[in-house]
């Protein structure tokens, strides 16, 4: 019994929350992490969303995926996320502690790291917890980051 679970658990992960919504705390603010997310026929969000519900987090907190990416990859903002939900604060956009260059910042990490992290743990058939993958993608981070550093220093 326990192999046939196990064989139904990818058809049962089917779970889809809308990439952004209108009343999406982000909406439209992280533009490369959405496009990437639609790209290659949705493979980047079905594989967030599976490392998600593998990783046994709660989507359905969330009133979008990209709401969802950015509050659990950057934890500091949940809290003004849920109030934007319960009407108690802005737009994240509205924030003053969201300037351009934030924007900016976070775009480019989601994009080209947290999207490409789990992209790999799919390809590969592997998951992992939550907090396990947020380890992998600071370190892949940091080792992208000191390559530049040394590629850096080597043209000197």
């Amino acid at each position: 019994m326990m192999g046939m679970t196990m064989q139904c658990m990818p058809m049962m992960l089917k779970f889809k929350l809308s990439l952004i919504t209108e009343d999406s705390a982000t909406n439209n603010l992280f533009v490369k992490t959405q496009e990437r997310l639609e790209e290659d026929d949705g493979i980047y969000r079905e594989a967030i969303e599976r490392l998600a519900i593998k990783g046994k987090k709660k989507l359905d907190r969330y009133n979008s995926l990209m709401d969802f990416i950015f509050c659990e990859t950057f934890t500091s903002w949940q809290r003004k996320c849920f109030k934007y939900y319960n009407d108690q604060g802005p737009l994240l956009k509205e924030d003053k502690d969201m300037d351009e260059k934030s924007i900016r910042f976070y775009d480019k990490y989601m994009s080209q790291y947290v999207l490409e992290v789990a992209k790999v743990l799919h390809d590969k058939k592997q998951w992992c917890w939550w907090y396990q993958f947020q380890n992998l993608v600071l370190d892949t981070a940091e080792r992208v980051k000191q390559a530049v550093e040394a590629k850096r220093t080597n043209t000197q």
